[in-house]
């Protein structure tokens, strides 16, 4: 209780990263590093970074496949739509035009009458 600010600003200064302070036997504090806080080698490091860069991409193209599926589907339905619209008007049209012929072709017999 008898510390004084400028103490605990300067061992929170000194005290590395995860650093746990331990009391000696006269209550003073040292700063022990705890186990957690080491670094793994280098190629461990990159190692579990391709790791996950590996996992993070088999994802991402499973995710795209799928992706592309739905569209392909989306798309061939879309399209079944418009051949049948398409159809539906053609007939409509074929039927017109038929009519236009049946009534030019009454036209054209009614003008050979006359002449």
């Amino acid at each position: 209780m008898g510390r004084t600010a400028m103490s605990m600003g300067a061992r929170r200064a000194v005290a590395p990263r995860f650093a746990q302070p331990r009391r000696g036997l006269a209550g003073e504090t040292e700063v022990v590093r705890s186990p957690a806080s080491k670094k793994a080698p280098l190629t461990t490091r990159l190692s579990w970074f391709s790791y996950g860069l590996n996992i993070t991409l088999a994802l991402g193209l499973y995710q795209l496949g799928q992706d592309a599926s739905d569209v392909a589907k989306k798309l061939e339905e879309e399209l079944k739509k418009i051949r049948e619209d398409t159809a539906a008007t053609q007939r409509g049209l074929r039927a017109k035009i038929s009519k236009l012929e049946a009534a030019l072709g009454e036209a054209a017999k009614k003008l050979e009458e006359k002449a």
